[in-house]
């Protein structure tokens, strides 16, 4: 899954495919190795949605807000079966990551670092209105995947803040 306007993690993907094969992996989440370029408020929501899913998750590796998921047909089946329960706006790409971790003995998830500079034509600059899109995304998202983790019973250890 690669939305059109994250076309510049393309040249990312080849390490993220031999990282899937060759480490057994049904799915490989790119981790952005720095938020630098993007705006304060949209680099600090990030960064804080991310350590509020690694609580959920248990995998402080992940940057599900990166968006990007590389997978088998194993994994690509598990999200295009999520039926919209937990809410049906950008659920899809976080709801089965839950569902995925929960069956962690049959099916694995990856995580690859990755110079990832998003387009700068895609940066919004932070006023209230983004904000405030920022902030219902980051709460209906951590809450549909809490939600789904007390469904499935992932009851993950809390990462430490240092």
């Amino acid at each position: 899954w690669l939305e059109p306007e994250k076309h510049p993690m393309v040249p990312h993907l080849p390490p993220c495919i031999n990282h899937l094969v060759s480490q057994e992996c049904e799915i490989v989440i790119p981790r952005r190795r720095t938020f630098t370029n993007y705006p304060q408020y949209q680099h600090y929501c990030e960064v804080w949605a991310n350590w509020e899913a690694a609580n959920i998750t248990g995998r402080p590796d992940l940057d599900l807000w990166v968006g990007v998921r590389i997978m088998t047909r194993k994994a690509a089946h598990v999200l295009v079966s999520y039926d919209g329960c937990r809410g049906d706006n950008w659920e899809i790409l976080f709801v089965p990551v839950i569902t995925l971790l929960s069956l962690s003995r049959r099916i694995t998830i990856g995580s690859v670092t990755v110079d990832y500079i998003h387009p700068i034509e895609q940066l919004v600059e932070d006023d209230n209105a983004m904000r405030t899109k920022r902030d219902k995304q980051r709460t209906d998202l951590l809450n549909a995947m809490k939600a789904e983790a007390d469904a499935v019973g992932l009851k993950p250890k809390l990462v430490s803040s240092h």
